[in-house]
């Protein structure tokens, strides 16, 4: 495929990318001297390639792949991520990238063995014994002045559990944050 450069949006005359993932910056005037037009050279993070682009003084690292999606992708829906098709981070060329949601990038991960599935909680857990309808009970008593020692010997739980089920903040961290 033929190589193809694009100025890339918001920086429009200061640099350009192509449709195979190389980035350059277009000649620049410093003092009475013009730097000639260079390609930028990519730093990797976790596998992904990386460049800072500059414009009026602030300095901005962006993902290359995200700037040839920007560049070269149209993205009708206004997804939020872009995934590597093939899975390889660094392989950032145009039909290998697509824009997609981050559920999306999620399953696309676990499908590929590159992301641990996502951890099960809660009643679909399948190891606990208390139910959504439980933790709606324990939730009403606990409001209503039942101590959390009774709840605790009523749904055979420890203190603990009681306490995590009906404190919001740590509700978050254990798995029955989605009931309401």
């Amino acid at each position: 495929m033929e190589e193809i450069w694009k100025d890339i949006p918001s920086y429009e005359g200061l640099y350009a990318i192509s449709n195979k993932g190389k980035v350059k910056s277009y000649p620049k005037q410093q003092g009475v001297v013009w730097k000639q037009e260079t390609l930028l050279v990519n730093a990797i993070n976790k596998g992904y390639e990386r460049v800072r682009l500059s414009k009026n003084g602030k300095i901005k690292n962006w993902q290359v792949h995200r700037l040839v999606a920007l560049t070269f992708i149209s993205n009708l829906d206004n997804k939020l991520c872009v995934n590597h098709i093939n899975s390889i981070r660094n392989d950032n060329r145009v039909e290998n990238l697509e824009w997609c949601t981050h559920s999306e990038n999620s399953i696309h991960g676990v499908n590929f063995g590159n992301m641990k599935p996502p951890i099960i909680s809660g009643e679909a857990l399948n190891r606990g014994h208390l139910t959504e309808k439980d933790i709606i009970k324990i939730r009403e008593k606990r409001k209503n002045g039942f101590k959390t020692i009774e709840l605790a010997k009523e749904f055979n739980v420890t203190q603990r559990n009681i306490q995590h089920i009906v404190s919001t903040k740590s509700n978050n961290k254990k798995g029955w944050r989605q009931v309401k």
